[in-house]
């Protein structure tokens, strides 16, 4: 693969009062229809629009708030973009993508981590982080209509392929610690009713779920997170058996856990995973392990075909060697890979630490 980065022009050198300025970017969404990459930067306060072709920034836009989750929508003609701003009076702005005005902002929740729009662009479920519940809005009357109580710190969402469902990554148990099993859930709600169908326990030890998405099919839903083995001896310690980095794999139509896909090697670690994304063909899953500088691969079909081999498939969330044929490890050029998009066989990565993205061609 060929990769190499894109250094978001001088605001990344410019000063203010005397120190540099930091730009940090995060979560990206690509336009549906002229496919420019649009990228928060968190510190910055900013949002960088970038040209997927020639690999270059075509702009950067002011928003005069900390942005936390950016997505798109069509409703009707109107091309809009939606950004959540991460503040204890949590909001969604909405503005125009061909001149960046925003057109309306709308409250939500306490700290604001994640949207989603449907397609019609008709309705926007938002996670509120430290309110610990899912505002769901409507974008027509520019109004929260339902607030649905989530588990703890839900972070991330993700809409099923046929917006029947939508999925939450609660990020941390709430449970006590001498509970067994603990575990971080995924909670399920039904878009039909707006009603939560389900929250699914992933496996014992599972904690700091960063990002959720389906497969192309809708069959699986994927999640980022730490796995703590809390329940061994602190002599597991040199084995780096205490903590692992993994993808848990949830069965949608049971809307059960099946099994966890470690991301360490023996001897090389893959800190802390973050955001995601499938290829366009659906037969790859992309991880940015932040802790660790890399993007990992995962081919998904012979992985979901060892999975469904297996007896018991969550025996795999132990066996270290079992992902080794299946993953490949991608070096990003930059510092601290936080999330990852695909637009025309290009994987864009956001590098939080070094303020800008790494550019990988997937072909």
């Amino acid at each position: 693969m060929y990769q190499k980065i894109i250094i978001f022009l001088i605001l990344s050198l410019s000063t203010v009062y005397g120190q540099q300025q930091y730009l940090s970017p995060t979560r990206m969404a690509v336009h549906p229809v002229t496919n420019e990459v649009y990228t928060l930067l968190s510190t910055a306060g900013s949002i960088a629009k970038v040209c997927p072709v020639n690999e270059t920034v075509t702009g950067v836009f002011p928003i005069g708030f900390t942005p936390s989750d950016i997505c798109f929508s069509a409703s009707g003609n109107t091309m809009l973009l939606y950004v959540t701003e991460y503040a204890p009076t949590g909001k969604i702005h909405i503005f125009n993508p061909a001149n960046m005005r925003r057109v309306a902002s709308i409250d939500v929740g306490y700290y604001p981590s994640a949207i989603c729009v449907n397609r019609s662009g008709t309705l926007a479920y938002v996670a509120n982080r430290f309110s610990n519940d899912l505002s769901i809005v409507d974008l027509s009357r520019k109004r929260e209509i339902k607030r649905l109580p989530m588990i703890r710190e839900p972070k991330s969402l993700a809409l099923s392929p046929c917006e029947k469902l939508v999925a939450v990554g609660n990020s941390l148990p709430l449970q006590s610690a001498l509970d067994s099993p603990v575990s971080a859930r995924i909670t399920f709600v039904d878009t039909q009713n707006n009603d939560i169908v389900g929250h699914v326990p992933l496996s014992d030890g599972a904690h700091s779920v960063e990002d959720v998405c389906f497969s192309h099919d809708g069959a699986q839903l994927f999640a980022t997170h730490i796995f703590s083995r809390y329940y061994f001896p602190t002599t597991h310690l040199e084995r780096g058996w205490m903590n692992t980095n993994a993808v848990s794999v949830v069965d949608v139509a049971t809307r059960k856990y099946l099994t966890s896909l470690l991301l360490d090697d023996a001897y090389r670690g893959a800190a802390n995973p973050c955001g995601m994304t499938v290829s366009s063909a659906g037969d790859k899953l992309f991880v940015a392990a932040s802790g660790v500088h890399e993007l990992i691969e995962i081919s998904l079909l012979p992985t979901l075909e060892h999975i469904r081999r297996q007896v018991n498939p969550a025996d795999l969330a132990h066996d270290l060697m079992f992902m080794s044929d299946f993953k490949t490890r991608i070096p990003s050029l930059g510092k601290g890979a936080k999330h990852v998009v695909m637009q025309g066989g290009k994987l864009f990565v956001s590098d939080y630490f070094s303020g800008g993205l790494t550019v990988v061609d997937a072909h």
